[in-house]
């Protein structure tokens, strides 16, 4: 994921010729735009949200509902606080 940010970054480099980290992390800002390993984050998570949901409603109809709803919750939940522990390891990175 890094190397996305990369990319991107060297892109707004040239647009902006600096090479100051912190002046492209301002004029990203400014402009309205994330790092890319975060919005690639967030379309995971609504990947795996939306997956999970089709999943459940599928078992439900086979009468599995119970046991494998409550385990996918666990799981689900689990993935929920890991994803928000990363995007906010990596808000304090991208801070320093």
């Amino acid at each position: 994921m890094k190397s996305l940010d990369f990319s991107f970054n060297g892109l707004l480099m040239k647009l902006f010729k600096t090479t100051n980290v912190s002046i492209i992390n301002d004029c990203r800002l400014y402009i309205g735009t994330k790092p890319t390993s975060e919005l690639l984050l967030k379309r995971r998570e609504k990947f795996l949200v939306t997956y999970i949901a089709w999943t459940i409603f599928s078992f439900e109809k086979c009468s599995l509902r119970l046991t494998l709803s409550i385990s996918m919750l666990i799981q689900f939940i689990f993935f929920l606080f890991h994803l928000q522990y990363r995007v906010a390891l990596l808000a304090t990175l991208s801070c320093e």
